[in-house]
């Protein structure tokens, strides 16, 4: 599955921007628990995709 556009922005502002959950949250326009779940959700996505793949 892919990320949602949503949680693309959240990885965009936290990481690539340098906000703060709360700077995200407010730019935004969503709740702090959001943009928290987003950002847990999008990192445990990315270290999936990212993990090398193994030969048989």
């Amino acid at each position: 599955a892919l990320m949602d556009e949503r949680q693309v922005r959240v990885v965009e502002h936290r990481f690539f921007a340098g906000l703060t959950a709360v700077e995200t949250a407010e730019i935004m326009g969503l709740s702090l628990p959001t943009v928290e779940r987003d950002w847990r959700s999008a990192r445990a996505w990315l270290a999936r995709e990212l993990q090398p793949v193994e030969s048989s």
